[in-house]
């Protein structure tokens, strides 16, 4: 399924929107639990200085008032969507928020390392869904959250490799 293209740059209208859908999938997932439900959302200021500017770190996101282009480079992806920059978004504040789920050795067996303190890998298209995954072990995991949830939890077959397919059910079980 291809991701809407958004063209300029994201107001509150727009990220309202779109957080009302990302947020009624994180519900349908089990996923919306009292601390995602308290995580606040919020727009900053655009800064050519420093155009990427989305963090989370303390439970809570931000996103730039940016053209879409820039979180397309950022995240090195062709086709990016704002839903699923707050999906990704929304993957950190759960590992955030849930640090005696996500740092533990199962996390590192499933995702390559630690969380809170893995390095970047090598790109390889049958480990990582996106090439921003290879980072470290954190976007790794947000990614295949984001992706999880854009996908209803249905692994695409495009997807379908085994270390991706382990990453899938390790989310698949946060969700039960």
């Amino acid at each position: 399924m291809p991701y809407p293209q958004i063209i300029g740059h994201i107001d509150a209208p727009e990220l309202e929107k779109h957080l009302h859908v990302v947020r009624r999938e994180l519900g349908r997932a089990g996923l919306f639990d009292k601390p995602m439900r308290n995580a606040d959302v919020s727009l900053l200021p655009f800064d050519p200085d420093h155009p990427w500017r989305c963090r989370t770190g303390d439970g809570n996101i931000t996103i730039p008032e940016a053209a879409m282009s820039v979180l397309r480079d950022h995240f090195q992806r062709d086709i990016l969507s704002l839903r699923h920059v707050l999906r990704h978004a929304y993957g950190h504040v759960y590992a955030e928020t849930h640090r005696e789920i996500i740092g533990t050795d199962a996390f590192a067996a499933v995702f390559g390392g630690h969380y809170f303190n893995g390095g970047a890998q090598r790109y390889d298209k049958e480990i990582h869904v996106s090439s921003f995954a290879a980072e470290s072990p954190a976007e790794d995991f947000a990614e295949i959250f984001a992706e999880y949830l854009d996908r209803g939890g249905k692994l695409p077959r495009f997807l379908d490799f085994e270390i991706i397919r382990r990453k899938w059910n390790y989310i698949g079980a946060l969700c039960e």
